[in-house]
């Protein structure tokens, strides 16, 4: 059995071989492309995180097509982003949802805990296995972040972005 140890490598370039220089610039584009994605998921307002698991075994098509019809269970303005993959424990399929759009933008008057009963419909609406994981989204935590890099993923419906906020300005006078 031959054994390559990684200072048996040629250093020069050789045709169709990567090489340590090739290896780490591949991997900071691929930092870099990662990086840029997880802007672009994070730029949109999220209301709830989910980890939504499945009963038996499902294809990535399925599994992806489950995903937007869960988002569209929640009307008309609702979006999100669906991320499937196989999971590192079980290698069962999982999806991630971030969904937006189902919170209203003023708050209602009459004391109804809006966000409680988002997260009690998610749980009810999923019907193809174990809600994992409801939460509020927090960006603190990175989710945005993290799951582009990691799953495929499509989007689902017109995603609102955050309002920046302005910076206020002042002058030295």
């Amino acid at each position: 059995m031959l054994e390559v140890h990684a200072h048996d490598r040629p250093s020069i370039p050789v045709r169709g071989m990567f090489t340590p220089e090739k290896e780490y610039r591949a991997a900071i584009e691929k930092k870099a492309l990662d990086n840029t994605l997880g802007k672009y998921v994070a730029s949109f307002h999220w209301d709830l995180y989910l980890i939504l698991s499945f009963r038996t075994e499902v294809s990535d098509e399925y599994a992806r097509r489950s995903g937007i019809e869960f988002i569209q269970k929640f009307g008309d303005l609702a979006y999100g982003f669906v991320f499937w993959g196989e999971g590192y424990a079980n290698s069962r399929m999982h999806i991630h949802v971030l969904l937006g759009g189902i919170q209203p933008t003023k708050r209602p008057r009459f004391g109804l805990n809006l966000r409680a009963l988002n997260l009690r419909k998610a749980r009810r609406v999923w019907e193809h296995g174990v809600v994992k994981k409801s939460e509020i989204y927090n960006p603190r935590k990175r989710a945005a972040f993290y799951l582009p890099t990691h799953h495929d993923f499509d989007l689902e419906g017109d995603c609102k972005r955050h309002r920046m906020r302005r910076k206020v300005h002042t002058r030295n006078c």
